[in-house]
């Protein structure tokens, strides 16, 4: 990031500028999407705009913007953005509008939550590639044609709104045993259509999406997808994707909702334990074709290392930008000894689970970066 680098730095790749789709990323830090539940009343109020320009201030060259429900059944909080709601577009408009200003590309991610969708937030039925129990009891319907229609056109909607926010692109999350990532997954997909049997059939409904979007968002936005290393089939499911869609990047995350521990990885697990699945996704991709590892990359040093041995392109460094925002500027400038490192006591998903805002153990301030500090003290605080 050369508006915040000066004379040498202990990570160079780390902060070597790079391109996504000849955008100008200044650095290879990325805060990936997750869901904050700061949402107010269905748009990204003050808290998302204090929260979120916290860490573009701080040096993030990647942010992306916590999942966009396609579809009203696609959700997991009360706080997931409405992006049919008037006020939606105008708001993001301006959040965007202020992370561009301080520096930060900026994509919006896209998600159908699929039978981990929460349906005392959506009031909606369950989607999923086949018939199964739901994780928390009742059932999941197999989707049809006219489903599946609808999920494509929710996923182009939705796109449009954040397109004509600001965005520099859009993500589209088939990670995470979400609904495309059902589709995926040889254990859950039992259909015998078109979308079911081989990896081609299954791959199919994430080639519709990613092609429609692609159509819609023409040559110059960016374009991504996520995918899980959970997936048994995970290199080959990415390598057909980005061989069949015009993609511009892979984030290549871990585990899922039956396996917590690994997507929202504990203080126990090794620091920067998912950056080798990255590096079999980066080994088997083009070079135009960036890749992004995360899984408890916490220390720049960590990131380093996977950037040089070339087991990625970008660093995925979320709750690390949780626990502390300015982690990029300090690296930057020599002071990573003053860094506030995450210690993955996960508190933030925690609350996230339990359908409050985010919080973290480190960082008190998490939340609250719009308020003034004068604000924040107790309420029976002396004078």
């Amino acid at each position: 990031m050369s508006d915040m680098v000066s004379g040498t730095t202990p990570y160079p790749r780390l902060f070597s500028p790079t391109t996504l789709r000849a955008r100008d990323l200044r650095n290879r830090i990325v805060l990936t999407a997750h869901t904050t539940s700061l949402g107010q009343d269905g748009i990204p109020g003050s808290r998302a705009m204090g929260y979120y320009c916290a860490r573009a201030r701080g040096g993030a060259g990647l942010i992306v913007l916590e999942p966009l429900p396609v579809l009203p059944s696609a959700g997991v909080t009360p706080q997931n953005y409405r992006f049919e709601d008037p006020r939606f577009v105008p708001a993001l408009r301006e959040l965007v509008a202020a992370l561009h200003g301080h520096g930060s590309l900026v994509i919006q991610q896209l998600y159908h939550l699929g039978r981990n969708a929460d349906p005392d937030a959506t009031m909606r039925e369950l989607w999923g590639p086949s018939p199964e129990p739901a994780p928390n009891g009742g059932r999941v319907r197999s989707i049809d044609e006219l489903d599946i229609a609808e999920l494509i056109d929710g996923h182009v909607r939705a796109a449009s709104a954040a397109l004509s926010a600001g965005v520099d692109g859009i993500e589209c999350m088939f990670a995470y045993d979400t609904l495309v990532d059902g589709f995926l997954s040889d254990a859950r997909n039992a259909r015998d259509d078109d979308y079911g049997g081989s990896l081609e059939n299954r791959s199919r409904l994430g080639r519709e999406i990613l092609e429609r979007l692609r159509e819609l968002l023409g040559p110059d936005p960016v374009l991504g997808f996520t995918i899980s290393s959970s997936l048994p089939s995970y290199v080959d499911a990415a390598v057909a994707l980005v061989d069949a869609c015009d993609v511009d990047y892979v984030g290549v995350g871990n585990g899922d909702y039956d396996n917590l521990h690994l997507l929202i990885p504990p203080t126990e697990v090794e620091p920067g334990f998912g950056v080798p699945f990255a590096a079999a996704v980066r080994g088997r991709l083009p070079s135009s074709v960036l890749v992004i590892a995360e899984g408890r990359i916490n220390d720049p040093a960590i990131a380093e290392h996977a950037l040089q041995t070339e087991a990625c392109d970008l660093a995925g460094m979320t709750r690390a930008l949780i626990a502390d925002p300015e982690l990029p500027r300090k690296a930057a400038h020599g002071r990573a000894e003053e860094i506030r490192l995450c210690v993955a006591d996960n508190l933030c998903i925690a609350r996230r689970l339990r359908k409050f805002p985010i919080a973290c153990l480190q960082n008190p301030n998490v939340g609250f970066e719009a308020e003034p500090r004068e604000t924040r003290a107790r309420p029976n605080a002396s004078p």
